[in-house]
């Protein structure tokens, strides 16, 4: 049985280029999305520590917090890059294109169309809950297949089988 190897670089990890078999976008996919539900726990608590009874200086209060917001956003930031793509070469398996991957977001799109775009895009109320439910619903029926849907085997446009070990491979043949 081949054995998958795992992303071992961070360089590997923040490139959309190459294959990524169902394991590997699970393992990461769950990963990342563990930090995200986890960050904002992490700031909060961060945040109490920051607070009146502990710190006395106001201003120092003030200075810590904006920087662990700050903090919290860019790593936000850095984990829905990984999110994007470990799901590129997650498609890219599929023997897909990495834009396919926007329709996971189509979701928070549609969210900041309502929530900031009223004056150009005029959805309020049901029709906005309904566009931002449907959004939601593709989005989590994608991830679903991607979890699901077993990739290309052999090489494709965009590189080797990542579900063969490549010493296995070669011993195989042998």
């Amino acid at each position: 049985m081949a054995r998958v190897r795992p992303f071992v670089t961070f360089r590997e990890l923040t490139s959309a280029r190459g294959r990524c078999t169902r394991v590997q976008y699970l393992v990461y996919g769950i990963g990342s999305l563990a930090l995200l539900l986890v960050l904002p726990f992490g700031i909060g608590g961060l945040l109490s520590l920051f607070g009146p009874p502990h710190i006395l200086d106001l201003n120092l209060s003030t200075i810590l917090t904006r920087f662990t917001i700050l903090t919290a956003v860019l790593v936000a930031c850095l984990v829905v890059y990984v999110l994007f793509c470990i799901t590129a070469k997650r498609l890219h398996d599929l023997n897909l294109p990495a834009v396919t991957g926007l329709l996971l977001f189509g979701g928070t799109v549609s969210d900041a169309i309502v929530t900031f775009g009223d004056a150009y895009v005029p959805l309020d109320g049901d029709l906005a809950d309904f566009v931002s439910l449907g959004a939601y619903i593709v989005a989590g029926l994608m991830v679903l297949a991607l979890c699901v849907w077993p990739g290309k085997k052999g090489e494709n446009r965009y590189g080797t089988d990542p579900g063969i070990d490549e010493p296995a491979a070669e011993a195989s043949e042998t």
